[in-house]
């Protein structure tokens, strides 16, 4: 009987102090960077094969139709950002059945805003065909649907990928980084290649949805068991504290994005097309400050939660 028990026992597992990961922390930033390398190259390749497959004209509309995912990631309303503060501090202060149950708040949440905004978006959408059908969103209607599910995906997701990076796990992140470009390089031109910008849509979801899928596994064994929890008090002071965040990187991606809603308004999809080129580009050049700051936001945070 014993035995039977001990077996039953959950997995327990050591979380990794700030102490510890300090010492790694090089280590950490190169694991990071090599990750984020791959992802930023698979990323590349991917948009090279998909830009050849569309063309200049529908890659432009392909951009315009990603401002979905874009906007849409400030559907939790500032949770994720709060968890990935609050986590490592609690960690550091020992709190860590507060730190398991915040994150299975956090999980929750994502959940239900990621549902919400699939349902909210969906009727929206379909107002619009029924209203205007001829507009350049009914037009594109199953695109638009699919980056809602993608911004599901992506939402739980990222909660799921912080669980490394507040844990000082960046082996894992890092893989992860990496899976998510190789997953774009998979299923972005296959779905260009069968579907044009439906199929490529429909790709974006799926990569977004295998690495949400694959960062859940790779968690076995590394992170704490995670169930989903609601407490509404909870939420709401999870949303005070991470909003202002959320609500400034938000505005800073639409001021870095707005650019294409009026270049394909003025200058046509094909010109678009072109300058989206130009910025996936530009983008290799975020890795490092984008890599220190997940290695050591954690750290500062744990810091203060020990003080």
């Amino acid at each position: 009987m014993a035995d039977d028990r001990q077996a039953a026992a959950p997995l327990q597992v050591t979380p990794v102090s700030g102490r510890q990961a300090g010492s790694k922390a090089l280590i950490h930033i190169a694991f990071m960077v090599v990750g984020m390398g791959f992802a930023r190259v698979f990323g590349m390749v991917s948009t090279f094969l998909v830009a050849h497959l569309l063309g200049p004209s529908l890659l432009g509309i392909w951009s315009t139709i990603r401002l979905i995912f874009v906007y849409g990631t400030i559907n939790h309303l500032g949770v994720l950002e709060a968890y990935r503060k609050e986590v490592p501090r609690l960690e550091g202060a020992g709190n860590h059945t507060e730190a398991n149950r915040i994150e299975g708040i956090s999980l929750g949440f994502a959940w239900l805003s990621s549902i919400v905004l699939v349902f909210a978006g969906g009727i929206f959408l379909l107002l619009v065909r029924f209203y205007s059908p001829m507009s350049s969103v009914s037009l594109n209607l199953i695109p638009s649907i699919a980056m809602l599910f993608a911004v599901m995906g992506a939402t739980v997701g990222t909660l799921l990928f912080d669980r490394f990076t507040v844990r000082h796990l960046f082996e894992q992140a890092s893989i992860l980084r990496g899976l998510r470009g190789f997953a774009y390089m998979l299923f972005l031109p296959s779905g260009a290649w069968l579907g044009d910008i439906i199929g490529v849509a429909i790709g974006f979801a799926f990569a977004e949805w295998s690495i949400t899928l694959a960062a859940w596994f790779l968690a076995k064994g590394k992170c704490p068991p995670l169930a989903m929890a609601f407490d509404w008090n909870k939420i709401r002071e999870l949303i005070r504290i991470g909003f202002p965040i959320t609500l400034v990187w938000w505005a800073y991606l639409m001021e870095t994005t707005f650019d294409r809603v009026v270049s394909i308004t003025l200058l046509g999809s094909e010109q678009t097309g072109m300058y989206f080129m130009g910025i996936t580009l530009a983008s290799v050049l975020q890795m490092v400050p984008e890599s220190l700051s997940r290695v050591f936001n954690p750290r500062l945070n744990e810091k203060n939660g020990e003080t």
